[in-house]
């Protein structure tokens, strides 16, 4: 069942800010439920669209327009790509992108970032559709692809977080936040 966690924020004592933002305080992160593959089933009704879909998508896949569908998935993947990148706050114009594409050591910080949840994605695609189960090296991977050009947190790529986490609020601690996820300690329960 899903609940939440008490925990105590130590904060940097050298950190920036008046005397609050050196103050230990409370928070509370949220544990959710494990899950049960077992648990997991579908609708009839929608067991019959994904069956309708695949169908689809097989006929698609043997069509005179492959060379068609290739290219749409291609922008598919772009464009979904860079809708996921405007929820982290990364704004690219097609152009910056393009050009981020042709010459990336001449992009900015940001196209290189969107650049980069593009390679993930494509990532995450491949290791699905492939005939290989899913594993940590594999996840590990698609976050190496995805956090390499951030600045701030690309040390960290391709890693398990080791420190908690937080959605909004503050940089520097979750005073404020949001929404706080697991501590990095129950990630593995």
């Amino acid at each position: 069942m899903a609940t939440w966690q008490e925990a105590v924020w130590v904060p940097d004592l050298s950190a920036l800010g008046g005397r609050r933002a050196r103050q230990s305080f409370t928070y509370r992160a949220f544990i959710p439920d494990r899950l049960d593959p077992a648990a997991l089933s579908f609708s009839a009704a929608t067991a019959t669209d994904i069956a309708e879909a695949e169908s689809a998508i097989a006929v698609a896949d043997h069509g005179q327009h492959l060379v068609a569908m290739e290219t749409l998935a291609r922008l598919l993947l772009r464009s979904e790509s860079v809708a996921s990148s405007r929820i982290e706050g990364l704004e690219c114009s097609q152009r910056r992108l393009a050009e981020a594409a042709f010459a990336p050591e001449h992009a900015g910080e940001t196209a290189r970032q969107v650049l980069a949840n593009i390679d993930a994605m494509r990532r995450a695609i491949e290791l699905g559709a492939g005939e290989r189960e899913l594993t940590v090296e594999g996840i590990k991977g698609m976050h190496e692809l995805l956090m390499r050009e951030d600045r701030a947190t690309g040390q960290f790529a391709g890693e398990f977080r080791s420190r908690q986490n937080w959605i909004g609020g503050r940089s520097d601690s979750p005073r404020d936040a949001a929404f706080i996820p697991p501590p990095p300690s129950t990630s593995s329960r």
